[in-house]
């Protein structure tokens, strides 16, 4: 299974996330849904107002950006736009969104130039972390997310935000 209809992955990469944001509260932002999981992490946990939440995207170097709704654009939209770098599983096919799913390049906008308006370098921007489901638990991928951030040159990483300064502009 590639996780989308009862979206384990999720919740088991937002878990390993928590844990790890008691260690470094600047590296990424995690968000929990308050429709799902309100009642697990007390009432007032999910009361951030959307100044709040873009704050917390601005001052983040990390947005992961996990695939299991509609949203999966809109929030590495907010990514790009916040100059957050997008955290994405790329499965089996090249798709951020599901394995075997469709790839970056058919599924995001503005892929390729046209009569000489800019295109986003999607993947050059992002952060891709390797999921193959029939050789790894996505429990084992959860776990190595962080510490393979960690270990990105501080160069790769400046490079990817000045993309994200670049894509920013044409979105």
């Amino acid at each position: 299974a590639d996780g989308i209809g009862g979206r384990p992955f999720r919740l088991e990469a937002i878990g390993e996330l928590e844990r790890w944001q008691q260690r470094f509260p600047h590296l990424f932002v995690v968000a929990r849904r308050a429709t799902q999981e309100q009642g697990r992490a007390g009432p007032d946990a999910f009361r951030r107002s959307s100044a709040e939440w873009a704050h917390e995207m601005r001052r983040a170097v990390f947005c992961p950006v996990l695939p299991g709704d509609n949203t999966f654009r809109m929030r590495l939209f907010h990514a790009v736009l916040a100059g957050c770098v997008p955290v994405v599983i790329l499965f089996p096919g090249g798709s951020w969104y599901r394995n075997h799913g469709p790839s970056v390049e058919r599924s995001l906008p503005f892929t390729v130039r046209h009569h000489g308006r800019q295109f986003v370098n999607w993947r050059g921007l992002a952060v891709e972390l390797p999921h193959y489901p029939e050789e790894e638990s996505f429990g084992a991928w959860a776990k190595r997310l962080v510490p393979s951030l960690l270990q990105l040159e501080a160069s790769e990483l400046q490079e990817r935000q000045r993309r994200l300064a670049e894509a920013a502009a044409v979105l």
